[in-house]
């Protein structure tokens, strides 16, 4: 049986790290398709290693009536007197439309033979097959309809600043810096309030750009440059200008 990494996570972090991750699997595995070895480590119903998409979405009713769901693809391969024999149980008879599907899915299966070597992961998004950010990224900006040119990587990454300081500025251009407005989406009740000007609630944007404080900041910093400046709608704006 695989333990698929969809599969809910009972640790301490569980409802935190482990959670937003597995929120992604899905569309993790969407990139992602297995090459047929030794069949311990592929999911024989959920992962996608025989042909375009996996076997519980190409032949949904035969799926609905398995009797193991999680079963690896070597458990569900025999081996007797040379022959080669594969076993999809099923929890009852089959209906006289389920046949066909059932047919066709052991004839597909007739013609694949496990080896010896270990599985392997196989990357849909680049030619060499091979994980790569960059591609990851682009997929899931298709599919957010989102421009991932109006990310300001370049200005982030691409600089001379500490990773520290690099990693602070990328939070603050998603807007997921730990201000007080966070903890109420955490369920937590607090006098939303800026503690450095008293005048407006505290808020990524706020606390960075237009609070008095930072404000006067970016100034001076601006004028100590020579450069024209204009207060920017959020961080993320203001590192694209």
């Amino acid at each position: 049986m695989v333990k698929s990494c969809g599969s809910r996570i009972y640790t301490p972090h569980g409802r935190g790290l482990w959670r937003k991750i597995l929120i992604q699997w899905p569309r993790f595995q969407q990139c992602i398709k297995w090459n047929l070895c030794r069949g311990n480590k592929i999911s024989f119903w959920e992962d996608e290693w025989l042909g375009e998409g996996c076997l519980m979405r190409r032949y949904p009713r035969i799926y609905a009536i398995a009797q193991n769901k999680k079963i690896a693809v070597e458990e569900a391969y025999r081996v007797t007197k040379e022959k080669v024999k594969w076993s999809v149980f099923i929890s009852r008879n089959l209906n006289d439309w389920e046949i066909s599907e059932y047919g066709d899915l052991l004839k597909i299966l007739e013609a694949q033979q496990l080896k010896t070597n270990d599985d392997l992961v196989v990357w849909k998004l680049e030619k060499k097959g091979e994980f790569s950010v960059t591609s990851y990224c682009r997929f899931l900006c298709a599919r957010d309809d989102t421009d991932c040119s109006s990310f300001p990587a370049v200005q982030i990454w691409m600089t001379k600043a500490p990773p520290r300081i690099a990693f602070f500025a990328w939070e603050g251009c998603w807007e997921k810096i730990l201000t007080i407005d966070k903890f109420s989406v955490r369920g937590q009740i607090l006098i939303n309030g800026c503690y450095c000007c008293f005048q407006a609630e505290e808020t990524c944007n706020h606390l960075l750009l237009w609070c008095p404080m930072p404000y006067n900041l970016w100034c001076m910093v601006h004028g100590l440059l020579g450069i024209e400046w204009v207060i920017a709608g959020s961080v993320g704006m203001e590192i694209c200008a």
